[in-house]
């Protein structure tokens, strides 16, 4: 009897449970093989409970904000709010381009949970796999990390007081921190199917050269930056700092990577066919 290492792809993490399974009822696991490293898959009910709430809390977040919005008078909108009414409005924000990526997401993962299987299933899987390897993982943990690493430096550099007055800390904090808990959760929660580390990074990196490229035309459009930070930083150190952030995103990506494996690669018996 040997052992095999099961690849983070899901389809086969899953046949492979199935194989340990049917090995347990064989006789004993031997001495020395698991079934599972750090964590249990979550179950089908669970796991669709859960995406169900993270997608209900991403709907949430955008109803608490539509109603915090209206409670901010027009002229208080118009002085400190001004980024939001220029050129690309919200969508030059990390922040809420990142909002969008996890509802995607998780309505995507949802929608694979409940609805019916069919010959589209397995491609929606795939994409559902692609988006959090690629997106919504690295993503997420990046907008925590830097917003709250700029935040204890200088707040003013990335959540201005003119900002900051007139929204609720709870509002932070889901746009914020919500978005990477959430996240982490769902890969403890269950596993992901992978690309090979060269095309992920690839895909990450188009990513972020993408926003980049956005951030420089929304520069060039209305002569200001995104962020504070930018404005405040010299101008030889703007590129250094975007191929950090690229690089830093990339890590994340890996991150993700390395904590699939850590927590759903599976050693099983694997019998060998008697001749």
């Amino acid at each position: 009897m040997t052992t095999k290492l099961v690849p983070d792809g899901l389809d086969d993490q899953e046949e492979l449970w199935d194989s340990s399974s049917s090995s347990e009822d064989e006789g004993p696991v031997p001495s020395g093989t698991i079934t599972n490293t750090l964590t249990k898959r979550a179950s089908p009910f669970t796991q669709s409970t859960f995406h169900c709430f993270s997608l209900a809390v991403y709907v949430g977040i955008k109803t608490y904000e539509a109603t915090i919005f209206k409670g901010i008078p027009a002229d208080v909108i118009n002085t400190s709010f001004t980024g939001w009414q220029t050129f690309g409005a919200r969508w030059k924000y990390l922040t809420y381009i990142n909002l969008w990526i996890q509802f995607l997401y998780f309505f995507l993962a949802f929608f694979t949970d409940v609805v019916p299987a069919s010959p589209l299933t397995p491609k929606l899987r795939r994409l559902t796999h692609l988006i959090y390897s690629c997106f919504a993982f690295p993503l997420g943990i990046f907008v925590m990390v830097t917003f709250w690493g700029v935040y204890w430096v200088d707040p003013e550099l990335i959540w201005p007081k003119v900002i900051a007055d007139h929204l609720p800390p709870l509002l932070n904090h889901l746009w914020h921190t919500a978005v990477g808990v959430l996240i982490l959760s769902e890969c403890v929660l269950m596993p992901h199917e992978y690309m090979p580390l060269m095309p992920t990074a690839y895909m990450v990196c188009f990513g972020a050269s993408l926003y980049v490229l956005w951030v420089l035309l929304v520069f060039t459009m209305t002569d200001k930056w995104v962020y504070p930070l930018l404005a405040v930083m010299p101008k030889p150190l703007i590129p250094v700092f975007f191929i950090f952030l690229t690089l830093l995103l990339l890590l994340f990506t890996f991150m993700g990577y390395v904590l699939n494996r850590i927590l759903w690669t599976v050693n099983v018996p694997v019998r060998r066919k008697e001749e």
